[in-house]
């Protein structure tokens, strides 16, 4: 065995389990290339008209570091790092969505932001409508107090007024 095998072996055996140095080097290099590339469309006023190019290579670099990382987490962890990419790319379109329209590229009327859409969500779904006299869940935030004030009668008045449950009671 060369001298050289041996010093490999012993700086591996040394080494923490889990770390390992190529990975922060090619995660800095796709960090620095997403820089760049951003960089190179905000720089030559490329977002407006190339948009779809400028994410779509975004969209790759990430794609690309997130396998990186996958193919080395241990095996005890996989189950939170997939669950972390369930969760992160989702989030990351609504972000780019978001700005998007921010961006003004865009339409809004047509393409709302999701800020916009979840705030309508909730306001849906907690304002009482004083001439049908229904809500979309039936004011369920009342639900302990009425419980508490007038038992389970009053529970189920509260789901009565429900736009989704007067549907439901139909079918």
């Amino acid at each position: 065995m060369a001298v050289t095998e041996i010093e490999s072996k012993k700086s591996q055996a040394s080494r923490p389990q889990g770390t390992n140095p190529t990975l922060g080097r090619s995660l800095l290099g796709y960090g620095s290339a997403f820089l760049l590339w951003s960089l190179l469309f905000w720089i030559a006023g490329f977002w407006q008209t190339y948009w779809w190019l400028g994410l779509t290579g975004i969209f790759v670099l990430v794609t690309m570091a997130a396998n990186r990382v996958g193919r080395v987490v241990p095996l005890r962890h996989r189950r939170r790092y997939e669950q972390l990419l369930a969760l992160g790319f989702p989030l990351l379109l609504l972000i780019a969505w978001e700005w998007l329209v921010r961006g003004g590229i865009l339409n809004a009327r047509w393409f709302p932001p999701p800020t916009r859409i979840a705030v309508a969500l909730y306001d849906l779904t907690v304002s009482y409508d004083q001439f049908n006299e229904t809500s979309l869940l039936g004011r369920p935030w009342l639900i302990p107090t009425r419980l508490l004030t007038e038992g389970w009668p009053g529970v189920a008045a509260l789901f009565a007024e429900s736009h989704v449950f007067a549907t439901l009671s139909r079918v």
